[in-house]
């Protein structure tokens, strides 16, 4: 029999959900029952069961024990007939990747609410249905659904029945339930819907009209047959706030309310960015949600899922979500140039670039790059900045190695076509092999250095290639290698980098510093600060490190240089050929 849910509204003021599930037992039988550990798409443990308040069973209407086998794993022994689960929830995590719910919105992921009953015999895992219910609070009345589930039987605010084919696609459409405004455009002839909830000051047709140029042109891209035919944009709007999450049919936003104020011909650094988000959330419609690693085809949400293809799936994505923008004529390539710039900044400076490879980022991703620390810098890579990066490479020396035949492009829509439509993954070598093997390119020695190695491509040969320079652009600021945050006016060190001038004078992070040479520090004048120190080989710095007041001896140095790229000023005819070619 159909599993069905039904999610009530419960309290807003103490962030409750309500969630029912029902199902029919046909026999007497023990019924195991669980509760996701992590949500596609976030690598990490999250134990969405700790937010369970109060858990009960009724079979037949009559309550009945239930057992704890596991943190998230319970077992009730059910009489033939209805099994009922309820349960409360606890949301309040300002996050896309969970739930939350206050008297201004709500939103939930169903891996965070919905229990997972498909293994027991008898029960169908193919029939799936939602009940959304407001309770009798007036406050909902204005509220209207923002999902990419499936309508069965819903009210005009969207509250009622929707419908799923199986647990994977239930928790796979996040839900938002707000005052909101909504929003639509045509893609190819597919349906857009764009809702933002918070407050905000944002022309939203210009934004539909900007949204509608990436998604044609990644529709395009990815060529026909299209996986969609409906999708959803949530924004959730906030002071400060970035990131997204993706799903098949949607994807779940956080924005701040400055990234949407796009009020002038030039577009904002802050709405560029945006966009770009926009972009890499989109393009994961295809790399990563069909077209996926083997090791996320039959996923167990218990337990970690490892693979080293995370700079594929990511990198490649952040590779091409900038560049999309560039190519579909959103921005220059100048505008371009420096948000690559901002990548190459990211990386390059720190040592911890040379400790790990972006495919062994990809493996550990579960206890080190989503469990960052202060010493994250020094001691591990991200496979989405290093891997854009190396994205980046890999395209220009296909491009190279092929003679203009092929780039990545192709590469992409290779496995996309067999690999992708099917959803039957990818193995870890696997696009190695698919380069040598159909497209006759032997790029063993590029694989082996850069991504399972802490080797780095020759970025300024593949780049001048094109008629890119990469440089370093000299500053004369001063710097103690370290990054300072704002610790009520006073400069905490959050960050303190291997082998400089803050490390060596022993201050380490979470250090208050609140003096330089006898001269208070504060937040507010702390680059001027140091500038003014600029004439001096050593300074005297008095730190707190807890409530403890300690002084040390440090030696200033200038600003490591940042990296710039930019389009060469007079390209030879190669370099314009090559250029047009990627940039075709």
């Amino acid at each position: 029999m159909p599993i069905s849910y039904c999610l009530t509204l419960l309290d807003p003021y103490a962030h409750i959900y309500q969630v029912t599930c029902e199902v029919n037992i046909d026999k007497a039988q023990p019924i195991n029952f669980s509760l996701p550990d992590w949500i596609p798409g976030s690598y990490m443990i999250r134990e969405f069961s700790k937010n369970i308040t109060e858990m009960y069973a009724f079979s037949n209407n009559k309550e009945i024990a239930i057992t704890q086998l596991g943190k998230s794993q319970w077992q009730v022994d059910a009489d033939q007939g209805t099994l009922k689960i309820v349960s409360h929830h606890y949301a309040f995590d300002y996050s896309v990747r969970t739930c939350f719910f206050d008297q201004n919105h709500a939103y939930f992921n169903g891996t965070s609410l919905f229990f997972d009953l498909t293994k027991n015999q008898g029960v169908d895992a193919t029939e799936h249905f939602l009940t959304l219910n407001k309770n009798s609070k007036n406050i909902f009345d204005d509220w209207i659904v923002a999902t990419s589930l499936n309508k069965k039987e819903t009210d005009s605010q969207g509250f009622g029945l929707y419908h799923a084919n199986s647990y994977q696609c239930l928790i796979d459409h996040p839900v938002e339930i707000a005052k909101q405004n909504k929003a639509s455009f045509m893609a190819n002839g597919i349906l857009h819907e764009v809702y933002i909830q918070g407050k905000h000051d944002t022309d939203i047709n210009k934004l539909c009209n900007h949204l509608k140029t990436i998604c044609e042109y990644e529709l395009n891209l990815f060529e026909q047959p299209y996986p969609i035919d409906r999708y959803v944009f949530l924004f959730w709007v906030m002071e400060e706030g970035y990131g997204g999450l993706e799903h098949k049919f949607s994807t779940s936003l956080m924005v701040s309310r400055q990234d949407l104020i796009n009020t002038t011909d030039k577009n904002s650094d802050e709405y560029i960015s945006l966009l770009g988000l926009c972009s890499h959330e989109y393009f994961h419609t295809w790399n990563v949600k069909r077209l996926k690693p083997k090791a996320y085809v039959d996923m167990n949400l218990n337990q970690e899922a490892y693979t080293r293809l995370l700079w594929w799936f990511e990198g490649v994505t952040s590779y091409f979500d900038d560049l999309i923008l560039l190519k579909s004529g959103l921005i220059t390539l100048d505008e371009y140039l420096t948000l690559v710039s901002k990548t190459f900044n990211r990386v390059l400076p720190h040592t911890g670039r040379k400790k790990q490879s972006i495919a062994d980022s990809s493996l550990t991703t579960w206890n080190k790059f989503y469990k960052q620390d202060e010493n994250a810098q020094n001691a591990i890579v991200s496979y989405y900045a290093k891997g854009s990066m190396v994205a980046l490479a890999l395209d220009l020396t296909i491009q190279q190695k092929s003679e203009q035949r092929y780039s990545l492009k192709d590469l992409l829509l290779h496995l996309w076509k067999h690999n992708g439509i099917n959803e039957n993954g990818i193995d870890e070598f696997e696009i190695e092999t698919v380069l040598k093997t159909h497209f006759k390119l032997d790029l063993a020695n590029f694989f082996n250095d850069y991504i399972y190695t802490t080797q780095e491509p020759d970025y300024q040969n593949l780049l001048n290639n094109i008629g890119i320079q990469l440089k370093q652009e000299n500053k004369d600021d001063i710097t103690i290698g370290a990054m300072i945050k704002n610790d009520n006016g006073l400069c905490q060190l959050s960050r303190v980098f291997e082998n400089q001038a803050a490390m060596q004078a022993g201050l380490t992070a979470n250090d208050t510093i609140v003096a330089i040479d006898g001269i208070k520090a504060k937040h507010s004048n702390w680059q001027k600060l140091l500038n003014q120190c600029a004439n001096k080989q050593t300074v005297t710095v008095h730190a707190f490190r807890k409530d403890e007041l300690f002084k040390t001896q440090l030696n200033l140095t200038a600003k490591a240089s940042p990296y710039i790229l930019s389009a060469v000023e007079t390209p030879s005819n190669n370099q314009q050929n090559n250029q047009k070619y990627w940039l075709k």
